[in-house]
This record gives C-alpha cells, sequence and structure tokens, in this order.
C-alpha cells in the first residue's frame, strides 16, 4: 500500500514538474506599434490672426469679442482639408477654408464657442510626430445680465453715449422704466409708469389688464431727454418725452386720432419720423406734421435715423418681411424708398418661414438683422443680398432675438423679450472693433 502512495507522488512530481517547465517557454504578442516606424513631421503654427485688437486693456494675441474667424499660419500642414484637426482648448474648430503656399500654409476656421487666456489653438496631424500649439487669447463674445432682481416680463430698450464711461440702457417695462448706468448690473428705477396699464372688459366690468409691455418704443431724442411710445390705445397717437424730474410723461408731439405712433426717431435738426399702419409722417419741431415717404402699406417693426459714412442721413425702416431706407433731404422731407434686403428675394434656405424682429446698422455700412422663426440662428449679417449667421456656431448667441440696439462703442445690445440683457461685441473683417452708425444720442 505504501509502494501505491509513492508510486501516485512520483508520478505526480514528474507531472507538475513538465507543467512548470513549459512555463518557461514564453511567446511575445505581436507589437502594437513599430518602434522603428517613421512619421511625418508635425504641423507647426508661426502665428494666428487676428494678433492685435488695438484695445490696449487686452493681452497680446487676442481675438477680441464678435471675430467672426481665425487664420492659423504656419508649415507642414496636410495635404488635404479633412486630414487636419485643428483644436482650441478642448474644443474641435470647424475649418472654413485651406491654403498651401511655398513658405507657409493657411487655415481659416469660425471662430469656436470657448474663450479665455493662456490656452492653446493646437493642430493634429494623424500619423505625425509632434502637436502643433500657439497660445492665443478670446475675448467673451457675448455676455449677459440678470434682470430679474428689478423687473419682470418683457421689455423694450434704448442705449445712450455715456460721456466715454460706456452706455447707459433705458429698459421699459411694465410699470417702470429703468436706467442700466455704465458698469453696473442692476438697473434703477427712472420713472413710474404703472398707471399706463389700460382698462379692459373683464365679464363685461373695467378691469386692469397686465400685458407684456405698454411700450411700442423709445428712442434718447433732443437734449438727450428720453421719449416714448405707449401700446396703450388711449394714448397711441402720442409721443411723450419722458423727464426725471416729473412723475408724469409730457406729450412731445401728437398726430391725428385716426392714426398711431408706433415706432419712432429723430435726426438730429429735431425732426421726428414716426412709423406706423398708416405709413411714415414727419413731426417738426414746430410741431407741424405731414405724410411723408412711399410707406402707406407698410406695416413697421422698427425705425431708425443714422448717418453714413459720408454724411449722409437715412431712414431706416423694416416690415417683418424686408428693410428699406429712405434719404432724408435738407428740409426733413424723405427721399424716394431703396430696397436694401428681403426675405423673399434671398435666395439661401437658411431664413425660409422666418420674420424680421430689429435690425441695425454699423459705421462702415454693415447691416445686421435679427429674425424670429424656424432658423436655429437669430442674428445674421447681409452680404450681397443674402443673410449669413453672424456666427458660425449657433450656440454662440441666444435664440429669439426681438430688438437691437448699437451701443456707443463696438457692444450690440440683444433684447430676447426675457428678463436677461445681452450685450455682443462687433468686429471688423480684420479682428478691429467695429463702432455702430451715428444716431442721435451718439454722434449724429
Amino acid at each position: 500500500m505504501k509502494l501505491r502512495k509513492y508510486g501516485y507522488l512520483i508520478l505526480s512530481s514528474v507531472i507538475i514538474g513538465l507543467t512548470l517547465g513549459s512555463c518557461n517557454h514564453f511567446t511575445s504578442p505581436t507589437a502594437v506599434w513599430n518602434p522603428n516606424q517613421q512619421y511625418a513631421t508635425g504641423g507647426t503654427i508661426s502665428s494666428v490672426l487676428p494678433s492685435n485688437s488695438g484695445i490696449s486693456s487686452l493681452p497680446s494675441n487676442t481675438a477680441i469679442a464678435g471675430v467672426r474667424e481665425i487664420t492659423i499660419i504656419g508649415k507642414n500642414f496636410s495635404k488635404s482639408i479633412d486630414s487636419d484637426w485643428v483644436w482650441y482648448d478642448v474644443d474641435s474648430a470647424s475649418v472654413k477654408s485651406y491654403s498651401l503656399g511655398g513658405a507657409t500654409d493657411t487655415i481659416v476656421i469660425y471662430r469656436p464657442p470657448n474663450f479665455g487666456t493662456n490656452l492653446y489653438m493646437k493642430l493634429v496631424i494623424p500619423a505625425s510626430d509632434s502637436v502643433g500649439k500657439y497660445e492665443y487669447n478670446m475675448e467673451q463674445p457675448v455676455s449677459s445680465t440678470d434682470l430679474s432682481s428689478a423687473i419682470s416680463g418683457s421689455f423694450v430698450m434704448t442705449s445712450s453715449a455715456g460721456n466715454g464711461s460706456g452706455d447707459t440702457i433705458w429698459i421699459a417695462t411694465t410699470g417702470y422704466i429703468y436706467e442700466l448706468l455704465p458698469g453696473e448690473i442692476i438697473p434703477v428705477a427712472f420713472m413710474d409708469t404703472s398707471y399706463l396699464k389700460p382698462k379692459i372688459l373683464i365679464s363685461g366690468k373695467l378691469g386692469a389688464s397686465d400685458f407684456a409691455s405698454p411700450f411700442m418704443d423709445m428712442k434718447v431724442g433732443p437734449e438727450g431727454r428720453l421719449y416714448a411710445t405707449f401700446n396703450n390705445p388711449k394714448t397711441s397717437n402720442v409721443i411723450y418725452r419722458l423727464d426725471p424730474d416729473s412723475s408724469m410723461p409730457v406729450a412731445y408731439a401728437t398726430i391725428s386720432k385716426t392714426k398711431t405712433a408706433a415706432f419712432f426717431d429723430f435726426d438730429d435738426n429735431g425732426n421726428l419720423y414716426t412709423g406706423n399702419a398708416n405709413g411714415l409722417f414727419l413731426i417738426k419741431p414746430d410741431g407741424t406734421s405731414s405724410s411723408v415717404g412711399d410707406y402707406s402699406s407698410f406695416t413697421f417693426v422698427a425705425l431708425r435715423v443714422i448717418k453714413d459714412a459720408g454724411g449722409n442721413k437715412f431712414i431706416y425702416a423694416a416690415n417683418s418681411g424686408g428693410l428699406f431706407r429712405s434719404p432724408i433731404n435738407s428740409d426733413g422731407t424723405v427721399g424716394s424708398q431703396q430696397q436694401v434686403y428681403s426675405i423673399t428675394s434671398d435666395t439661401s434656405k437658411i431664413v425660409s418661414g422666418d420674420n424680421i424682429s430689429s435690425f441695425d446698422v454699423a459705421a462702415d455700412g454693415t447691416t445686421f438683422i435679427a429674425l424670429t422663426g424656424s432658423t436655429s440662428y437669430s442674428l445674421f449679417v447681409l452680404e450681397n443680398g443674402t443673410l449669413t449667421p453672424y456666427y458660425h456656431n449657433s450656440s454662440i448667441l441666444p435664440s429669439g432675438i426681438q430688438q437691437l440696439a448699437y451701443g456707443s462703442g463696438r457692444w450690440l445690445y440683444l433684447n430676447t423679450g426675457s428678463t436677461t440683457l445681452y450685450r455682443m461685441g462687433i468686429a471688423t473683417g480684420n479682428g478691429m472693433p467695429l463702432l455702430g452708425a451715428p444716431y442721435l444720442g451718439r454722434g449724429l
């Protein structure tokens, strides 16, 4: 019996030994990379444009707010636009164009949504030995101010120059007019207008009506004072002056009782132009009024008097489907109507089903148009008769922009009909600040 046990032990030892011996033989797996592989030389970035914004408060190598495109210059780029990956910080960028030159290569990208300082533009070429990096700053393109601590509901706005210190934004909403002073984030009450709520019939009885906003339009006019029209059937034909030292608006101009004063603006001679469903009217400083211009069947959504770079003054007027302008003669009368833009004539498909809600014009004549409707974009630039989204990336701007107002500098203010006020920068194609066209209250 003992011999049998010893036999089992000997046999087990032999088997274990053979098994352990077989583990000494190792077959290495196929390498996942070839250490002798020769990789292409990675691309390098020598510069990124725009590199100088002309604004001393910003660091060098900075794209200011409003820049729409960025140009990357370097060497050893791929031979195909689809072969290079461009990143800004952690976000990939959309490439617009691509060119290979003798000494340098160039990639133009659309402005990415992220921003900041001490970030890097990166160029990645697959199967290359390095990543091209270039430190580059981008100013915040859009900032916002939450007005909910002071106002509720929608509002109408306008702006006035702040003697070099910034813009004062006037905000008219149900019950009050507020002013947002330069550098502040909380508006202060300017005038109580709660009495402007119209009375309507509720179950056969008169009752107060709370509605979106009692204001149709508001502008800074002669003597730097604030003027407004109200969405009130009893006062719809009157343009009021709003004086801070008075508890009640002062009737500044009145047109026929059968007509309404909806949208309006002033020229630098004190002439007032108001557009409504009955046409365009001129009210002179002496109070006389007359119908002017070919706007008899025009339903206004916005009106602005501006001066172009040549010193010529125009009335710009928009309805839901187009933008028009008429030159202002030396005597205040208005010349022939000129079509600036028509949605129905626009061959691009991006504006199908949309309506114009507002517009404004830059000092160099660049026209900005806000649309509401089906598109995911809301702010457009008029280029060669068609509208192009201001930013290629639709996430940069808020949707549903209802009103635009250029400030005294490079800032365009955006009203989306909520309690948030947005401010976006505007820039030229070479990355310099682009100011608004002059209007009364700013250099007209």
